[in-house]
Parts: C-alpha cells; structure tokens; sequence
C-alpha cells in the first residue's frame, strides 16, 4: 500500500475548499469526486473516481512530487495556454513535504500522467491510458 501523504485526510469537497489556499478545480468531463482529500497543511487536495487520480497542488516553483523516470521520456503537450508534460508509462512516485524534509520514503506506483499548470496551481492526472483522453479531461477543468 502507498504511504498516505502527510496529513492526509478525507474530507468534503466543500471542507476542501475552506482548507486550501487556492482555488479547487473541478474537470467537467468527470463529475463530481467520488473521495476528496486533503494532504500536508492545505498544500494539497487529492480528488478521485474509479480508477483516476486529480492532485491539485499550491504553486509550481518548488519541487512537490518527484517522479522516477526512464525512457519512454515524457511528451511536451499543451493544456489551454499552458505546457504539459505526458508520462505514458507506469513510473515511481514520492512526495516532497511542504516543510522541505525527507520526501515520503516509500514511493508509490503512479499510473500514465498528465501535468500541467492552471494559474497558480499545479495539476497532475493519474490513471488516464490514453493522451487524447487526458487532454479532454484536463481541458474540462474549471
């Protein structure tokens, strides 16, 4: 099993809302989360339906998730105006904490992801197998 992250809670969308300090984005395309959480002190929400993973997270300029990657490499895309990155492979995964300690010693399996930035927020969507479908999710975000 995957460590949580730290802090990690199951809350309500709503309670999310009121925990973070950045807006919550919701892509149209999926409907409403069927779990929401909220990890180290607010600077994550983590939301999620059958099979698929949405982390929203506060800021882009600090490190947050490190990915452990080989060849294929990721595929520069686009989302709105924004550049993307596509990792079409099963890859490793760990979580560098808010207070700059050790990330999260056990790094989890994370699925093909689509990361992009919306604003002041970061986006990263697990679990879709294929990019066209990625994009049309990513895309429905508001």
């Amino acid at each position: 099993m995957p460590q949580p992250l730290p802090g990690e809670r199951r809350v309500t969308l709503e309670r999310a809302r009121e925990l973070v300090a950045f807006p919550i984005s919701l892509p149209a395309a999926l409907g409403d989360p069927a779990e929401v959480r909220v990890s180290d002190g607010g600077r994550v929400v983590s939301l999620f339906w059958p099979g698929l993973r949405l982390d929203e997270y506060d800021g882009s300029l600090h490190l947050v998730f490190r990915k452990e990657l080989g060849p294929p490499w990721p595929q520069e895309t686009a989302v709105g105006g924004s550049t993307a990155q596509w990792i079409p492979v099963h890859h490793g995964l760990t979580y560098v904490p808010r207070s700059g300690g050790q990330a999260v010693i056990r790094p989890r399996p994370a699925g093909p992801t689509l990361i992009w930035q919306r604003e002041r927020v970061g986006l990263r969507l697990e679990g879709v197998g294929e990019l066209g479908r990625a994009l049309e999710i990513a895309r429905s975000v508001r």
